[in-house]
């Protein structure tokens, strides 16, 4: 019996040792990760082995494991926005955020992202790697959407709009705070849930393309070295275009 209980208690002192603990290649920071779109960056994340830090709203809670940190506030608080940077190696920034203006306020695009370049620069930490998601239709992709959308743009969707190219603006503008960074700014063509598919690059048309493209996308833009779309706005879609169209090569 005495020599059963040492085996056991040696065997168990020996596991303690072999326990695999979580060790994630690089860490990702996400806006809007309760979002589709921001739901298949963590997905793709996850399966890639980063680690992801994220800013999320006290009403939506979310389930964190060893390779998720979530931090709960308002991206339109600096000081909330800086829980993600302060003490935290960032290797990159991912900016998704999204919903009605009727819910989160009108220039809460602009006044967020605003708060994400200001930690960004202010970090010792932080890579200036950062892409951001907007849509097809904002700056000077404007003619680029079919009629119907070009119509919701001008009603329902115009003040959306309008804090879309504020946000933009902050990239682009040669006084714009984020000028300086490593930005890619990604103008998707209309959202679907479909599975991957082959992504293209357009400057003409519009069409679909899955979330999960995108999301494939953005963490291109993120951890290929040579991302040849650094410092540009690109509009991309799941649909190989007629004209003016080049398929997108995933590198990571």
């Amino acid at each position: 019996m005495r020599m059963f209980l040492f085996f056991n208690t040696l065997f168990v002192f020996c596991s303690s040792f072999s326990t695999k603990r979580y060790i994630p290649k690089s860490n990702l920071a996400i806006f809007g990760v309760t979002g589709k779109t921001g739901k298949c960056v963590l997905q793709q994340a996850s399966s890639m082995n980063k680690g992801v830090f994220s800013l999320v709203r006290p009403k939506n809670m979310v389930e964190t494991d060893e390779s998720h940190t979530v931090y709960y506030g308002d991206v339109t608080s600096l000081d909330d926005v800086k829980q993600v940077y302060d003490g935290n190696v960032i290797t990159g920034t991912i900016i998704c955020l999204g919903g009605a203006t009727s819910k989160v306020g009108d220039t809460m695009l602009t006044e967020g992202t605003k708060n994400i370049i200001n930690c960004i620069l202010n970090s010792k930490l932080s890579s200036n790697r950062i892409a951001i998601v907007t849509s097809i239709g904002a700056g000077d992709s404007i003619n680029q959407p079919p009629l119907f959308f070009k119509i919701l743009m001008k009603t329902v969707l115009k003040d959306a709009f309008v804090d879309k190219n504020n946000q933009e603006a902050l990239f682009l503008n040669e006084d714009g705070i984020g000028k300086d960074l490593d930005f890619t700014i990604v103008r998707p063509s209309g959202l679907t849930d479909d599975s991957l598919k082959n992504t293209f690059i357009i400057e003409e048309g519009s069409g679909t393309i899955p979330r999960m493209s995108v999301a494939e996308f953005l963490l291109n833009a993120i951890y290929d070295r040579k991302f040849p779309y650094i410092g540009t706005a690109v509009c991309i879609t799941g649909q190989e275009p007629n004209i003016n169209g080049k398929m997108f090569e995933s590198k990571i």
